[in-house]
């Protein structure tokens, strides 16, 4: 079985590069001092506005980096299915895995697949359940969930750049002298703007303002991880998909598959 899983091992191995020169490029990008405080007035010249902009592209190789980490992990499980239902002497053609919206749906294709019916039919039953057993479905494990949504998606959309107002749990954080300033207002990243309003201060008083934020690179318009850190979430990847790829590799020697 180790000869099978061969092609998924190194599907995974490749995964993990990638998602290691996502960090370090991650890292250098935000090393080169992206971001900028700026202030400018509002429409009618009564307040300040104090932004945090984007002042240099993101790297576009980025989204190509985050796109092949992705793929290279989904394309790992299906080759590892692919390899058990060799192993069992099915063609494989239907071994794919088995990501669902809900537990009602994956539910469903559990059902159908003691049927001998749908796109996983050809992966053996105890592989199959060793790989439900995991869920990969919304609800279940949400992380797994994710990786079938960020493979499915536009790669421009997969990561964006992004910064938040830090307040470490309070505005204090934000500190204005001087002068009153308005901190009620939603500090949201503005993707089509590239900026954070991060606070108002009224125009013609003397004022010190601090800003404190953090920047970094964000999944993008994905269910379920939009706007989480691309590192986390590709760094933890990995690690789920290699307990799958384990467990498939034991139950397919407790069950008789190995050459």
């Amino acid at each position: 079985m180790a000869d099978l899983l061969q092609d998924a091992q190194y599907a995974l191995a490749y995964a993990k590069r990638r998602a290691a020169e996502f960090q370090g490029e991650v890292a250098a990008f935000l090393n080169s001092n992206p971001y900028a405080k700026v202030i400018e007035q509002n429409a009618d010249g009564t307040e300040d506005l104090y932004k945090i902009k984007l002042v240099k592209p993101m790297p576009i190789g980025l989204r190509g980096v985050a796109f092949d980490t992705v793929n290279s992990l989904r394309a790992a499980l299906d080759q590892a299915g692919f390899a058990a239902a060799r192993a069992a002497g099915n063609d494989g053609r239907n071994a794919h895995s088995p990501f669902r919206e809900n537990i009602s749906e994956m539910q469903g294709t559990i059902k159908q697949h003691a049927r001998g019916e749908g796109r996983s039919k050809d992966i053996p039953a105890e592989v199959f359940a060793v790989i439900v057993a995991f869920q990969p479905y919304k609800g279940g494990n949400d992380l797994l969930w994710a990786l079938n949504k960020l493979c499915n998606t536009q790669k421009h959309e997969i990561v964006v750049p992004m910064a938040l107002r830090n307040t470490g749990g309070a505005v204090n954080r934000v500190i204005v002298e001087g002068g009153p300033a308005d901190f009620g207002i939603p500090a949201q990243w503005d993707s089509a703007k590239q900026e954070i309003l991060l606070v108002r201060v009224a125009r013609g008083v003397p004022r010190s303002v601090d800003i404190q934020v953090d920047t970094f690179i964000a999944i993008g318009k994905v269910d379920g991880v939009e706007g989480q850190p691309a590192i986390g979430i590709l760094n933890g990847l990995p690690g789920v998909v290699e307990r799958i790829i384990s467990a498939i590799e034991t139950e397919a020697t407790r069950i008789g598959l190995t050459a």
